[in-house]
């Protein structure tokens, strides 16, 4: 029993690690697009532990609508819908990022770098999904599992 315990637990922390490198590459995406072309165009220049908070910001954010989004659920979603909801996690988190960006800017900030880093990261989505689905399934063998189901008329 408790080998089978401990068997859960690693698989656990495994599947956190990966999901946890999910999000440091989209905020990695996100802190060039940040240090590259919007930090130096904000009305207050900020100094790393700043720049360091914008991309936390984002990073707790996209991480938080990839939990509402099942974004990270490689083992139960196929890739495409795993895809489709880390897409409409960056979406948001992007989108949030921009109106914070535009607030700290005197006008309205180019939008062109975030989309074009929003490409780039849902991109880095289907290679990372579709990379972790197959280490996922060459890891992990399946499970026995009965389906018990009703039909009611």
């Amino acid at each position: 029993m408790e080998k089978k315990v401990s068997k859960l637990k690693k698989e656990e922390i495994v599947l956190r690690v990966i999901k946890i490198i999910n999000v440091i590459i989209m905020a990695g995406f996100f802190a060039a697009v940040w240090y590259l072309y919007y930090a130096e165009r904000a009305i207050v220049q900020y100094y790393n532990k700043g720049n360091w908070l914008v991309v936390f910001i984002f990073a707790v954010s996209y991480y938080i609508f990839g939990r509402v989004y099942d974004a990270f659920q490689i083992s139960l979603n196929k890739i495409s819908e795993t895809v489709y909801s880390q897409g409409l996690a960056l979406v948001i988190a992007n989108g949030i990022i921009y109106i914070m960006i535009w607030l700290l800017s005197l006008y309205r900030p180019n939008v062109f770098p975030l989309l074009i880093t929003l490409a780039c990261q849902i991109l880095c989505s289907v290679i990372w999904t579709t990379l972790a689905e197959k280490w996922y399934f060459a890891t992990f063998q399946p499970r026995k599992t009965a389906i018990v189901f009703d039909m009611r008329e």
